[in-house]
C-alpha cells in the first residue's frame, strides 16, 4: 500500500450542482435520506457514464460534517483520484476537495485482465476503515464486469448498493446478485453526448 502526502485536488466544481443541486429528484429524495440511514458500507454501480462519480462527490458533500465518509474509487481507468491505474481510498479536505489518502496499483487502466489485482486493492484498502465509505466502480457490465461486480460484493460486503441505470444497460445479471433490501435503483444521469461515445 502507497500512503500518499497530504495533497487534494479539484474533482468537481463546488457549486449548487455539486450539492445536488442540479440532481434529479430521485436523486435528491435518497442523498437526503443516505445520512440518516444506518450503513457503513455503500457501493455505486452502472454502465459507462450514467452519473456514478456525481453520485459518489455529491454523497460525500451531504455527510461531511455530520458524519463523514471516505470514498474508494475502484474505477482504474476512469478514477476521480490519482494516480490512474489504481485503486485509491480518499476524503474530502476541509475546502471540500478530494484527498488521496493511499493507493494500491492495479497494473494498467484496462480491468479485464486485472480483476483479481481490482479486487484484492479494495479489499486491503477498505480493511479497518473505521469512517462509513462510499465505493465507486467502473461501467463494465459485460461478463467480465459481471464477475468483478460479484467479487467485489464478496469482497466489500457493501450494505447498500446504488444502481443508477437507464433501460438497456444490462445491469440486470448484476442486480440479481443483490438482495432486494440492500438495492436502490435510481435514473441514472445521462450526459447529451455520452463521453465514451467520443473515445
Amino acid at each position: 500500500m502507497t500512503i500518499l502526502p497530504d495533497t487534494s485536488f479539484e474533482a468537481a466544481s463546488k457549486t449548487d450542482s455539486a450539492q445536488g443541486a442540479d440532481c434529479p429528484e430521485p436523486w435528491r429524495e435518497v442523498l437526503a435520506l443516505l445520512p440518516k440511514r444506518d450503513w457503513r458500507r455503500l457501493m455505486v454501480i452502472g454502465a459507462p457514464d450514467r452519473g456514478k462519480a456525481q453520485f459518489c462527490l455529491t454523497l460525500l458533500r451531504r455527510l461531511a460534517g455530520k458524519s463523514p465518509a471516505l470514498l474508494l474509487d475502484a474505477d482504474i481507468g476512469r478514477n476521480l483520484l490519482p494516480p490512474p491505474a489504481s485503486v485509491t481510498l480518499g476524503r474530502l479536505d476541509a475546502e471540500g476537495s478530494l484527498a488521496p489518502l493511499a493507493f494500491l496499483f492495479a497494473g494498467g487502466v484496462d480491468p479485464v485482465p486485472r480483476l483479481d489485482a481490482i479486487v484484492s486493492a479494495c479489499a486491503a484498502l477498505a480493511n479497518d476503515v473505521p469512517e462509513r465509505l462510499i465505493i465507486k466502480t467502473c461501467g463494465l457490465v459485460n461478463p467480465a464486469g459481471r464477475r468483478l461486480k460479484q467479487q467485489k460484493l464478496a469482497a466489500l460486503q457493501p450494505d447498500l448498493v446504488i444502481a443508477l441505470a437507464e433501460p438497456g444497460d444490462r445491469l440486470d445479471p448484476i442486480l440479481a446478485m443483490i438482495a432486494p433490501e440492500r438495492l436502490i435503483c435510481l435514473e441514472a444521469l445521462v450526459p447529451a453526448a455520452p463521453l465514451n461515445a467520443m473515445q
